[in-house]
């Protein structure tokens, strides 16, 4: 998926998906699974079995609901953490970049210095 077709499909200020992820705790190589339930163009609002601590670092695969766009992979930090019912975590994850298919970033967020 390029960024323009990201862009062009996530235009909107939130976007429910409801649609499955895979997360990867890249310092710990952990994968687990989660269910996206909104998704902007600076985070994303997840439903996970497992707790992560504020400040993680998740590889995110959002899978795509038609051959037309790919699999959308997103370097994200998890800002926000309340507890669920049935022992789930919602999970706020602001997206810090794009990954495309080979691995690199092709869309940053840079961080604000002060």
């Amino acid at each position: 998926m390029s960024v323009s077709d990201f862009l062009e499909q996530r235009a909107s200020t939130r976007v429910k998906k409801n649609t499955l992820a895979l997360l990867e705790v890249e310092q710990e190589g952990v994968v687990t699974h989660a269910v996206c339930n909104n998704l902007s163009a600076s985070g994303m609002l997840l439903i996970v079995d497992k707790e992560f601590s504020i400040g993680s670092e998740l590889l995110v695969t959002l899978t795509s609901d038609t051959s037309k766009t790919g699999a959308l992979i997103a370097r994200c930090t998890v800002v926000r953490l309340l507890l669920a019912p049935e022992e789930k975590y919602i999970t706020g994850l602001e997206i810090q970049a794009i990954i495309d298919d080979k691995g690199y970033a092709i869309k940053s967020r840079r961080k604000k210095t002060a």
